[in-house]
């Protein structure tokens, strides 16, 4: 709320986007980088166990919350707090854009296959198969979400009061 304006809201422009997921990518390929020695087959099936209940999840909201825990435990994972806590204020700033993908995401398995190959590289202790995985995915979202066109070249707008 302003108190000159009204109600404004923040529409992230294209470069928003992008840099969010630029950021994204750079901050969680550390992240796992940290993680990977701290990773035991009880996490692993901790994740596996966030998939399963991933593909069972009907509502894009609980699936949501699903995809944020399986990422927030590997970052968990790093033993870097501060780490963390800026890859998930990163995350939740993109979260208002991030619902419009995830039900096309969700709906086209695509997710469920990159979470999977996470695992797979988890369990194999593959830092950089773990990399390629995380660039992967947040390039094929960043293009979805770039065509899908919730981005705008503005910020934020005012709306009447």
């Amino acid at each position: 709320m302003d108190a000159h304006r009204g109600a404004v809201v923040y529409l992230p422009s294209i470069e928003d986007v992008r840099e969010a997921y630029e950021i994204r990518e750079a901050l969680e390929c550390m992240a796992i980088a940290k993680a990977m020695p701290h990773v035991t087959a009880r996490l692993v099936g901790e994740l596996e166990d966030v998939v399963l209940r991933m593909d069972e999840a009907t509502d894009e909201e609980v699936w949501f919350g699903l995809n944020r825990e399986f990422n927030y435990n590997q970052y968990a994972a790093s033993k870097q707090p501060h780490l963390r806590s800026i890859l998930m204020n990163v995350r939740n700033s993109a979260s208002g854009y991030m619902y419009v993908f995830v039900s096309e995401a969700h709906r086209s398995g695509r997710s469920r296959v990159d979470h999977l190959r996470m695992l797979r590289a988890l369990e194999k202790s593959d830092v950089e198969a773990a990399q390629g995985v995380i660039r992967r995915h947040l390039g094929a979202t960043l293009e979805s979400l770039l065509s899908s066109g919730p981005a705008t070249k503005a910020g934020p707008t005012a709306s009447p009061r």
